[in-house]
């Protein structure tokens, strides 16, 4: 299961109504085997440390509302992937693309 957060041009926080659309995925999902991917893209424009350094401000943001108020740890992964194809016509006005990636269960050690 997969959820995609576009973040406007400048922003670096998330609507409530974005942090209601995560805390739903992640209470259908999470339990405490369970693990997370943070997946974060860039648009090519500025400098590769101004997109990484935009794009580690979306990551926590997300990252925050994941685990907020749970009572139980989550597993929570994180990486950007810098400029990505995945912008279009449509999403040029965006900074960043993050998408959250359900993992599945940690493997049993």
């Amino acid at each position: 299961m997969k959820l995609r957060i576009d973040f406007e041009r400048n922003a670096t926080s998330i609507s409530n109504d974005t942090a209601e659309k995560i805390a739903r995925m992640i209470d259908t999902l999470a339990d405490e085997d369970e693990r997370f991917l943070i997946v974060s893209y860039a648009n090519a424009t500025g400098t590769a440390e101004q997109n990484k350094t935009i794009s580690k401000k979306h990551v926590l943001s997300v990252a925050s509302s994941i685990t907020g108020n749970r009572e139980k740890p989550i597993s929570i992964q994180a990486v950007h992937l810098g400029p990505s194809e995945r912008f279009n016509s449509e999403t040029l006005s965006h900074d960043a693309i993050i998408e959250i990636w359900s993992l599945g269960k940690n493997p049993k050690q």
